[in-house]
């Protein structure tokens, strides 16, 4: 899922595919082949349309991508990372 260092929330993640699960208003990051888990809290928002794949909104400062949302595929919902 990120080819370089990222940021979401208040997490930071190594390159490489996570796993990602909404608990409430928390995600948990987890990467695959791994049982360590990451945790941020974020908001959640429901879009009119649902999302035909995971979409991740992003801005690079440097070599660190910053996440700003992800839209689940399949579902409506948006996470966004403040």
């Amino acid at each position: 899922m990120f080819s370089g260092p990222a940021v979401a929330g208040a997490v930071q993640l190594a390159a490489g595919h996570y796993k990602v699960e909404l608990r409430g208003t928390s995600v948990v990051f987890t990467p695959f082949g791994s049982n360590e888990s990451q945790t941020t809290t974020v908001k959640v928002e429901t879009e009119s349309k649902k999302f035909d794949q995971t979409r991740v909104a992003a801005a690079t400062e440097g070599n660190v991508t910053h996440v700003q949302s992800i839209g689940l595929g399949g579902t409506k919902i948006r996470l966004v990372f403040e």
